[in-house]
């Protein structure tokens, strides 16, 4: 497949993940001999659902397909119905070798297919060798890209259009699996049921994306209608929802973060979207992008840059090999909410011999600073506040070469000033101030 890129986004929104779903008149029109009613075909409900299981048990075997029996939701029914998921690993076009097909064995028997763009232009940037990373852990999405970031909603027009996954992909499908009725599937009903758009930001490690995700969804989650801040194994996911119903999602994907869109079928009708163009779906979403950058408020990001002074007089606070553990173990939890058993468990320390060391270190933080606060033995306070002290501190006790500010909004990371020592150590010292 050629792509030309002759559209240039401002923003580097592009498709993450389509629904589509594919009926066939003659299997929706078994339901009439079910009811008792005249009928242009022969096969009843149960007919199809026969001849669904024995082709999956026939592809299994053939072994090009990978098919495994599940449940599947059916929501205009509101009920489990017995289905499969496949994925067709002997492709001809291997673009599309990890694409999931859903087939379900209940009336009106529909397919679904979920290609996912990321995974598809992976595999065309390796034909024509284009580099590319992946974050440790993840398939889907480029930590690093070899090509500019703001042509992929172009790329994503051409490779997710209908017309193209009709051509190289869902036709071949129905083809090979469902022979007898191809010609009734190929020129049935073809819409999206569900699309995921989204846009991802680099940043310049693990960590500054979750603190950018905690951050921003803190300082912007008043506007929304509906928004909800979970963790999940560490990681802050933000959901938000506006008021005509289109839903978002803000998580982290390597030292990316990443901002997703979910146009469901309910939200495409409310606004009138064609199920059938997914270039409509994807111009909404940049009207919706530029809406989002707008309204919401960019948050400040802090890179302090140590002297080697500084790296000493912060090694001062640290005698032994145990102090050091604690601190590693509070850094793989840096975001997390905070349990002293995990703790305990890494560190192989006592709860009492944890709170001491701790106590410790955050006594000599704040003699550093000359506050004086009270905590309560056992409190789980101590790491909170020891986490919140260290960027301070660091600008009060050391010789830092420079603090680089930067911005985070919608529309990505922008540096805005390079500031000297001695204004951020006034900065602080006036908002210390009485």
């Amino acid at each position: 497949m050629q792509l030309t890129f002759d559209t240039i986004s401002p923003y580097n929104i592009c498709a993450d993940r389509l629904g589509i779903t594919k009926t066939c008149k003659p299997w929706i029109a078994t339901m009439a001999n079910w009811k008792g009613k005249a009928c242009h075909v022969p096969e009843t409900p149960k007919d199809i659902s026969y001849y669904i299981h024995s082709k999956m048990a026939e592809l299994n075997s053939s072994g090009n397909f990978i098919v495994e029996s599940t449940r599947e939701y059916l929501p205009d029914q509101k009920k489990s119905v017995p289905g499969y998921k496949v994925i067709w690993k002997n492709c001809p076009n291997k673009e599309y070798r990890d694409t999931t097909i859903r087939i379900i064995a209940w009336h009106p028997f529909p397919i679904l297919f979920y290609p996912n763009f990321n995974r598809i232009l992976a595999r065309m940037f390796e034909s024509m060798k284009i580099s590319y990373k992946f974050p440790e852990g993840h398939d889907n999405v480029f930590e690093e890209i070899g090509i500019s970031r703001n042509i992929m909603m172009q790329m994503s027009l051409a490779v997710m259009s209908l017309d193209n996954l009709k051509e190289n992909f869902i036709n071949l499908v129905l083809q090979n699996m469902f022979p007898e009725y191809a010609n009734s599937l190929i020129f049935g009903n073809t819409t999206i049921n569900q699309s995921e758009i989204c846009f991802d930001i680099p940043t310049n490690s693990m960590e500054e994306a979750r603190d950018i995700i905690f951050n921003w969804s803190t300082s912007n989650m008043k506007i929304f209608h509906y928004s909800s801040l979970k963790w999940e194994k560490g990681n802050p996911i933000f959901h938000f929802k506006t008021e005509d119903g289109l839903r978002f999602k803000m998580y982290g994907k390597g030292k990316l973060v990443r901002l997703e869109f979910t146009y469901d079928r309910k939200y495409m009708d409310k606004k009138g979207l064609s199920r059938r163009s997914f270039e409509e779906i994807l111009r909404d979403a940049e009207t919706q992008f530029e809406t989002l950058d707008k309204d919401t408020q960019p948050i400040e990001i802090r890179t302090l840059i140590p002297t080697r002074e500084t790296t000493k007089k912060l090694n001062q606070g640290t005698h032994s090999l145990k102090d050091i553990k604690v601190l590693e173990a509070l850094s793989h939890r840096s975001n997390e909410t905070f349990k002293s058993l995990s703790i305990q468990e890494e560190i192989g320390l006592t709860r009492s011999m944890v709170y001491y060391r701790l106590s410790q270190k955050f006594g000599w933080l704040l003699e550093k600073t000359g506050r004086k606060w009270t905590l309560k033995k056992g409190s789980i306070q101590v790491i909170t506040y020891f986490l919140k002290m260290i960027g301070e501190v660091e600008f009060l006790i050391g010789e830092m070469e420079k603090t680089l500010n930067r911005n985070f909004g919608i529309s990505g990371i922008k540096t805005i000033e390079t500031q000297t020592v001695q204004q951020e150590l006034d900065r602080i010292q006036d908002y210390n101030s009485p």
